[in-house]
């Protein structure tokens, strides 16, 4: 993804053709991540711009993906879909409501649980990666 505006009010964002993008989901995180890179970074000499790749600066990226996650699958739903209950959202059935309801990739939903303390360990978050990032 690369993105940027300047002050004039002008803007742009382009994702870019990866294995990640190639999917629904990974474009649609992308977009948000952009969104979120607008939004978040400052203005320097009347222009604001990012990109996403592996070369992204760690602290930018982590930013704009909390973002992005927290955009494409708000906490309030994630409360919602397991009842504040612990490792509720790691069910089968609960896990892939959430990534078909809301369009997102399995590590978004996995990692998205884990950082707001809806499962126990790693464990069970990598083990929803493991099991679910395959098939989508």
């Amino acid at each position: 993804m690369v993105a940027g505006a300047r002050q004039d009010g002008s803007f742009a964002a382009f994702v870019l053709p990866s294995e990640r993008t190639a999917v629904e989901w990974g474009q649609r995180f992308e977009c948000a991540r952009a969104l979120g890179d607008l939004l978040l970074d400052p203005w320097r000499v009347g222009t604001v711009g990012a990109a996403s790749s592996g070369f992204a600066e760690g602290l930018r990226r982590r930013r704009s993906g909390a973002f992005a996650a927290e955009f494409l699958l708000p906490r309030s739903a994630l409360e919602r879909a397991t009842g504040g209950v612990l490792n509720a959202g790691a069910d089968p059935d609960s896990f892939e409501r959430l990534l078909e309801e809301f369009g997102v990739g399995a590590r978004t939903a996995a990692y998205h649980l884990w950082n707001h303390k809806l499962l126990t360990n790693e464990g069970v978050r990598d083990q929803l990666i493991e099991d679910y990032a395959a098939r989508r």
